[in-house]
């Protein structure tokens, strides 16, 4: 009895550990103080001990902790979550992390860039950086690294598309309806990312009705 209340102990403990260490984690990246000044920012979500591990050490330490760019797949579309924390109102990009695969010390130059850079026309840097996926790219920006965390990540809000952020109204329709009048980023909320259809107008239409947590 003794023994199998040790290995059912043993096994709690495990899984409490493995929850414990997917709850997300949120970091903010900006550019290095040598940066050139785009007065940017993007946000990246955590989950691999590892990787917050490095990243609370990038935050004590700066570049000093080592292998400070961060090296991400994206994908174009918004997902209410990354966002440029350094502007005004903190609004969100039209492009998204999908996954922080790893920190490292350099990357090739096609990588690098700034986040306005891509915002300007993500499904260009998506060709750009990995011409046999349609949907997804990479970046590894060399003047940027984690300089703050942030905590726990906001829920995704994709109708959130005006100012102010956090409420929903009739800025946000409007905002979608041009966005996708113009086949924009911020209407792309929907696979296949990079088109512009009926999909994209359920997406928004059924996150409007949501409303934002």
């Amino acid at each position: 009895m003794q023994a199998k209340q040790t290995v059912a102990a043993a096994a709690l403990t495990l899984i409490i550990g493995h929850n414990a260490a997917a709850e997300p984690v949120e970091f903010l990246v900006t550019e290095l103080p040598s940066g050139v000044g785009h007065l940017d920012s993007f946000t990246i979500s955590l989950e691999d001990p590892l990787l917050i591990e490095h990243a609370r050490s990038l935050v004590e330490f700066g570049p000093l902790a080592g292998d400070p760019i961060v090296w991400a797949r994206i994908a174009s579309g918004g997902d209410g979550i990354n966002r440029d924390v350094l502007a005004p109102g903190e609004p969100h990009w039209n492009w998204r992390v999908v996954e922080v695969e790893a920190f490292v010390g350099l990357t090739a130059e096609i990588f690098d860039g700034w986040p306005s850079f891509i915002g300007e026309d993500p499904p260009a840097w998506m060709d750009n950086t990995a011409p046999d996926d349609a949907d997804m790219g990479y970046i590894g920006f060399w003047a940027y690294t984690v300089t703050a965390e942030l905590g726990s990540p906001p829920a995704p809000c994709l109708a959130d598309l005006a100012t102010p952020q956090g409420s929903l109204d009739f800025s946000d329709i409007s905002a979608f309806l041009v966005a996708f009048d113009r086949a924009q980023p911020p209407a792309d909320l929907a696979e296949p990312f990079g088109s512009y259809d009926f999909s994209d107008v359920v997406a928004f239409l059924s996150a409007f009705g949501a409303g934002c947590p």
